[in-house]
């Protein structure tokens, strides 16, 4: 579900916003320089910095894919040692406690 919610937040807001500002950019230097043939040195600057951003930004993200997955793989689910505590348990001082019931889902070692 939380997919299908990415993509479609994708699709509806990034898309365009992506082309628009695309727009906006290649407009702003048609106007400062007077014509698409003057401006287009400085637009192929601009495409060769946003394919720089993008590469890094996916190198990145495949990194910490990576790590996700390598810490999934790597966790023993059959540990006896690992209790089910809500999200409000997870405090520094582990003493503290509260008097809320449990919210499952939540691993914490000990």
């Amino acid at each position: 579900e939380t997919k299908v919610k990415g993509k479609a937040a994708i699709d509806v807001i990034c898309n365009p916003l992506g082309k628009s500002g695309g727009s906006l950019v290649q407009q702003l230097m048609i106007f400062t320089f007077g014509s698409l043939a003057a401006s287009t040195p400085y637009l192929g600057v601009v495409l060769l910095i946003v394919i720089t951003m993008w590469l890094r930004s996916a190198a990145r993200l495949s990194a910490l894919f990576e790590g996700a997955q390598q810490n999934l793989r790597s966790h023993d689910w059959d540990d006896p040692g690992e209790e089910v505590v809500p999200d409000s348990d997870l405090r520094a001082d582990p003493n503290e406690r509260s008097d809320e019931e449990p919210t499952p889902g939540v691993v914490k070692t000990s």
